[in-house]
């Protein structure tokens, strides 16, 4: 188990924080809200997203015209796409979902909380911490049956 994926001497905001290095009490807090926002009965509710997801792109493979790779045509878009659906995020935008999720899981951002572009979500990755807002904001105006909405809404003890 590892508290924190940071670099030893890097401290960032509350609102910086990764779920697993929030410190407790306030990690069981963030945690019971994100429980109760994606509860079984409620994510249950993607299982046909996800098989309708994966028959796409295995009829995406068997119509190719020469070689695919299993991995990287059929395996790697699945858990984004599944993440950027639960949070709201339309099909259109998956790709790019996709894309931004990388940068950063696979970047400097979760060891050092800043890449070359800046600190933080937001100097780090501008476009994907812009448009996490926006998702945001229109959650806000507009509540919908989603993630997003879900952890807005949320109470859990206050």
């Amino acid at each position: 188990f590892q508290a924190s994926f940071r670099e030893p001497g890097v401290v960032v905001p509350d609102e910086e924080q990764l779920i697993n290095e929030i410190p407790e009490p306030r990690h069981g807090h963030v945690r019971r809200i994100i429980n109760s926002a994606i509860a079984q009965h409620r994510i249950g509710r993607v299982e046909p997203f996800c098989a309708d997801l994966c028959h796409q792109l295995l009829d995406d493979l068997l119509a190719a015209d020469g070689p695919v790779d299993l991995v990287t045509d059929y395996v790697t878009p699945i858990p984004s796409s599944v993440i950027a659906h639960l949070l709201g995020a339309p099909p259109e935008d998956f790709a790019l979902w996709s894309t931004w999720s990388d940068e950063v899981v696979q970047g400097t951002y979760p060891t050092r909380n800043r890449t070359e572009r800046g600190e933080g979500f937001a100097g780090a990755h501008p476009e994907f911490a812009t448009y996490v807002d926006e998702l945001v904001a229109d959650r806000r105006a507009a509540p919908r049956d989603d993630f997003v909405t879900r952890l807005l809404q949320t109470e859990v003890d206050g």
